[in-house]
């Protein structure tokens, strides 16, 4: 073993890079980094200039993103589809009717902001839980 080097030395990206101990890896954008901490010239990295933090961030938003959109897809079909969507609207912030489950007519979900349902806007929601297309409500 060479030298053991603490992890709060080296830049977040660093740290993605070569992942976990237990893993092969190469180690190639951050080489330079891993060389001065090896030969003892490194600084702690300021975190604020590293760009990787952000491609990072934006790998795990789409990572999540394509992870949910693939639950829901798996997972709710047909009318439980439907309830999911009136509870994000009502979490949204909007008053929800829910049509009942069976043939509707097109419309699923009307949802509104007013007590009554009466005030714009009235948003009626026609609910998809496949991939075929949509005719008209």
């Amino acid at each position: 073993w060479i030298k053991a080097v603490p992890r709060a030395q080296f830049s977040q990206g660093a740290l993605y890079e070569v992942g976990s101990a237990l893993s092969l890896f190469q180690v190639k954008n951050y080489a330079g980094e891993f060389i001065a901490a090896l030969e003892g010239k490194m600084e702690a990295p300021l975190v604020s200039q590293d760009e990787t933090i952000k491609v990072v961030a934006e790998d795990i938003e789409e990572t999540t993103r394509d992870f949910v959109l693939k639950r829901l897809a798996q997972e709710l079909k047909g009318h439980p589809f439907s309830e999911f969507i009136s509870h994000l609207l009502g979490a949204m912030g909007y008053r929800t009717r829910l049509s009942p489950e069976g043939p509707d007519g097109g419309i699923d979900i009307i949802a509104h902001k007013d007590e009554l349902g009466f005030e714009p806007p009235i948003i009626k929601v026609q609910v998809k839980s496949s991939d075929s297309s949509i005719g008209d409500p």
